[in-house]
This record gives C-alpha cells, structure tokens and sequence, in this order.
C-alpha cells in the first residue's frame, strides 16, 4: 500500500514537487525524490527481516517504482550538470557587455546561472559528487557576488556622471570623462570573472568614479551659488532710477 501511494504521489507531484522556498529547483527536486525513496524503502527493508513472503509480492510493484525514481533524479542531475557547464562558460565572459541599441553598459552575468552556486552547495551537501573542477568554481561564489554587486553600482555611477557632464559639463570635464572611459574599458575587453586581479580594477574605477563625482559636485556648487548671487543682486536692483519729484495727474488744458 505504501509503495502505491508513493507512486500516486510521484505521478501527481513530479512536474511541480513541495520544496522549500529557499530550496534551489533542482537540487530541491533531488531532495524530494529521496525523500520519496526512502519513503518506500524503509518498508522493505522491514520485510526483508520478518516476511519474506509478502517481500516477493510487492518486489515488482517496489522495483519499478524505485526505476522510475531513480531515472527521476538521474534526470535532474543531468540538469545540474547542464547548468553547471553554462556556468563555465559565464565565467569566461568579460565583465561588462553593451547593448546594441540603448549602447547602455550592463553587467555580464545572469542571475539565472549565479543559482548554479547554491545548486551546487545543495547537491554537495546530500553526497553528490561535483563534475571535475566546479569545486574550484564554489570557493569564488562570494567574490563573485561581491563584484557583480560592487560592478553593478559603478556601472550606474558611471552613467550618471556620463549624463551629468554631457549636460552641463562638457568642455571642463572632457579629459576627465576620457580617463574614465578608459579605466572602465577593460571590463568589456579582457577582463573575465576568472580573472585575478578583479579586486584591483574595481577599486581602482572606484576611485577614478568618487574623484570625479566630487569634482562634479563642487563645480555645481560654484555655479549654483553664483547663479543665486547673481539673481540676488538683480533682484535688490533698481531697474528705474529714483525721482525726487513725485508725478501729479494730469490737469485738463
């Protein structure tokens, strides 16, 4: 009876199976399928002590639900695998990418394949072993992460002060914004997310980015004050000079 439930529930559950929230897709599919495994196999073992009779009535109906279970998960770690080699191929790509039509730079690393990590440190965890080399690929989850949410916030400050100086600041700013550019350059031509010197190139686009913010924000405020003590002295201005002799209405002649 057990062996039939679990497969009822296997037939009805296996597209959409109860995982976990926090659970990643694949590695949460693993888990449950386990979970429908050992569901079926504690009763057999059971068996295999006190009723060997009853053991060779319901060996067909376990072995095939235990097939059926089996190919399930061999299944989804086909997946993983996929998805890891996908994460292979992302870590190769340079940094930044631009897009064809808005020429907007963005980050070049999905956030799809970034789950690949926690997959992986799940399946690591319920005794899968890694496909060769992925171990290497986890031990830069954390760096990884860092720099896309670091490189992520220097893209956007990046564009604002592109969009700032094109507006007001153009002429006074243009070797600036040339400097710039090319410290920010590599991040789309050479650099990859293997690369070893990622920390170096964020900080110093870091600093290249804070130095011109601060420039830019003390010229705004130049000019802002300038323009508020210019109105100033307009508006305390007399625009007409002042007669002595005040006007009288008109008389009839």
């Amino acid at each position: 009876e057990d062996v039939s439930s679990v497969r009822t529930w296997f037939t009805q559950q296996s597209d959409n199976p109860p995982i976990p929230r926090n659970m990643p897709p694949i590695a949460g599919k693993i888990s449950w399928i386990r979970q429908l495994i050992s569901r079926i196999n504690e009763p057999m073992k059971l068996f295999s002590h006190y009723d060997e009779s009853f053991l060779k009535k319901v060996s067909p109906s376990y072995n095939k639900a235990l097939y059926h279970f089996v190919t399930y998960e061999n299944r989804k770690y086909a997946e993983f695998t996929e998805a890891a080699n996908l994460l292979r191929k992302e870590m190769q790509n340079t940094l930044l990418k631009m897009d064809p039509t808005t020429h907007q730079l963005n980050v070049n690393f999905s956030l799809d394949v970034m789950k690949v990590f926690q997959e992986a440190a799940v399946l690591k965890r319920l005794g899968f072993e890694l496909p060769d080399g992925f171990d290497t690929l986890l031990a830069r989850e954390q760096q990884v992460k860092l720099t896309r949410s670091e490189l992520s916030n220097l893209v956007t400050r990046y564009e604002n002060i592109t969009c700032l100086i094109a507006d007001t600041f153009e002429e006074l700013f243009m070797d600036a914004k040339t400097q710039l550019d090319e410290a920010i350059t590599p991040a789309g031509k050479t650099l990859t997310w293997t690369s070893l010197s990622l920390d170096t190139f964020i900080n110093s686009l870091k600093n290249k980015i804070s130095l011109i913010e601060e420039a830019l924000n003390k010229v705004n405020d130049i000019r802002t004050f300038s323009i508020n003590k210019a109105l100033k002295e307009i508006t305390d201005s007399r625009l007409l000079p002042e007669f002595k002799n005040s006007f009288t209405e008109p008389q009839e002649l």
